[in-house]
C-alpha cells in the first residue's frame, strides 16, 4: 500500500507539471516573407478590405494609392491623389476608401467598385491618421499641424462627406483609432511630453487626456478592446506604451528592440501585435543608407516580445489581414521606390482563443496522468480511513 502511495503522489506531480508547462508561453513559430510587392515611391499606409480581397498602400512621393489583388499579390488598380497621401482606412461595407493627404489638407474618398475618386474633403492642416467608426457612419482624421498649437480631429459624416464636427486636441495630433463598441476615439498627440487623449464620440469632446512619455507616434485598439498600444517615434525610447482602456493608465512598457516604433497591427484574436521598428541611425553624422528595419512581434498575454523579422529598407505601415494569415509591410528603400512586403503569420498565432487564456485547454496528454491522478487519490482517501478505522 505504501508503494501504491508513493505511485499516486508521483502521478499528481507529473498532472500539476503538465499544467504548469500548459501555462507558460509557447515559443512562436517563425514568420516567412512570402512575396514583394513594387508600388509606387515613398510607400507609407496600408489597409485591407473587409473580405480581404484587395489593399488599398498610399504611395506618399508619388501621389497616388495602389490597390493590390491580395490572391495574386499585385497591383491591379493605382489611382491619382492629391499630394502627401498618407494614412488609409477602409469602411466596415468595403465600399469606400478614405485616405488622408498631408501636402493639401484633404481627405480622398475612393470608390472600392470603380476604384475612381468620388468626393475630397477638406479638414485641418496636415492630415495625417484616420480611422472610421464601426457603424461606417464617421470618419476621424487626426490633423497634425506641427507649426500650431491648436491642433484637431475632423469628423466626417459619410453620409454627405462633409465635416460635422472639429475637435481640438491641442499640439500634434498624429494618430487616431477607435475603440471596437465605437464609443470613444484615442489621438496621440506628438511631442516631448506626449499624450494620449480620449474622445467621447456620443459628445465629441476629451473625456481625458493619458501622459505616454516621449514622442507617441500611433496609437492602436486590440481587437478585443482591452489594450491601446502606443508606438514612440524616437530611438532612446525602443519601446510600446500599453494602456488600459478600461482605467485609461498606462500599465507598462514592452521593449522590442532596435530603433523607432511605427505603427502596430492586432492579430484578430488580439493575442500577438506586430509592430514596425525602423534601422538604427548610421554612425557617421550626415545622411546615410538605410540599413536593416524589423517587424516586432509581441505576445500580449505577458507584453513581451516573442519573436522579430528582420526587414531590409525602411519599415512603416502595416495591416493584418481579416482572416489573420498574413501581414503587409510597407517599407520604402534608400533611393528607390517602395514595396509592400506580404508575410505569413504562423497557424499558432490564428487560433481564436474563446475560453480565458490563462485557464489552458486539456489535451490529451493530461487525460490519462489526470485519470491516474484522480485515482491516486481516492485509493489514498481509503486507504486513511482504513488506517483510522483499525485505531
Amino acid at each position: 500500500m505504501n508503494k501504491l502511495l508513493r505511485v499516486g503522489c508521483i502521478l499528481i506531480a507529473v498532472f500539476f507539471s503538465f499544467c504548469l508547462i500548459a501555462l507558460l508561453p509557447q515559443p512562436v513559430s517563425a514568420q516567412t516573407l512570402t512575396a514583394s510587392i513594387p508600388i509606387g515611391n515613398g510607400s507609407y499606409g496600408v489597409a485591407f478590405t473587409p473580405n480581404g480581397e484587395y489593399a488599398y498602400v498610399t504611395n506618399q512621393n508619388s501621389g497616388t494609392v495602389s490597390v493590390i489583388s491580395t490572391a495574386s499579390n499585385t497591383v491591379v488598380a493605382t489611382v491619382n491623389l492629391g499630394s502627401l497621401p498618407n494614412a488609409v482606412t477602409v469602411t466596415p461595407d468595403g465600399q469606400y476608401a478614405y485616405i488622408t493627404n498631408v501636402g493639401n489638407n484633404t481627405v480622398s474618398v475612393i470608390n472600392t467598385a470603380t476604384n475612381m475618386l468620388t468626393a475630397t474633403v477638406t479638414v485641418g492642416n496636415d492630415p495625417t491618421g484616420v480611422a472610421v467608426t464601426p457603424n461606417g457612419k464617421y470618419v476621424y482624421v487626426a490633423n497634425d499641424d506641427a507649426l500650431s498649437d491648436n491642433n484637431s480631429v475632423s469628423v466626417i459624416s459619410t453620409a454627405t462627406n462633409t465635416v460635422a464636427a472639429t475637435i481640438s486636441i491641442g499640439k500634434s495630433t498624429s494618430s487616431v483609432a477607435l475603440t471596437p463598441d465605437g464609443k470613444h476615439a484615442y489621438v496621440t498627440s506628438y511631442g516631448y511630453n506626449g499624450l494620449l487623449s480620449v474622445i467621447s464620440t456620443a459628445t465629441n469632446t476629451v473625456t481625458t487626456t493619458i501622459p505616454v512619455g516621449l514622442w507617441p507616434l500611433s496609437v492602436t485598439i486590440s481587437p478585443n478592446g482591452k489594450y491601446a498600444y502606443v508606438t514612440h517615434d524616437i530611438s532612446v525610447a525602443d519601446y510600446i506604451s500599453v494602456v488600459s482602456t478600461s482605467t485609461n493608465k498606462e500599465t507598462e512598457n514592452i521593449t522590442v528592440g532596435g530603433n523607432d516604433t511605427e505603427y502596430v497591427a492586432f492579430t484578430p484574436n488580439s493575442e500577438y501585435a506586430y509592430v514596425t521598428v525602423l534601422p538604427a541611425p548610421p554612425n557617421t553624422p550626415g545622411p546615410g543608407p538605410l540599413g536593416n528595419g524589423s517587424v516586432s512581434i509581441i505576445n500580449t498575454a505577458t507584453n513581451k516580445m516573442a519573436s522579430s523579422l528582420p526587414l531590409l529598407g525602411e519599415p512603416l505601415g502595416l495591416a493584418i489581414s481579416p482572416n489573420g494569415t498574413y501581414v503587409y509591410v510597407t517599407t520604402m528603400k534608400n533611393g528607390q521606390n517602395g514595396a509592400v512586403l506580404a508575410i505569413s503569420i504562423p497557424a499558432a498565432e490564428q487560433t481564436v482563443t474563446t475560453q480565458n487564456p490563462a485557464v489552458p485547454e486539456l489535451s490529451w496528454l493530461m487525460v490519462v496522468p489526470l485519470l491516474l491522478s484522480v485515482f491516486s487519490v481516492a485509493v489514498i482517501v481509503r486507504y486513511r480511513k482504513s488506517n483510522c478505522s483499525k485505531r
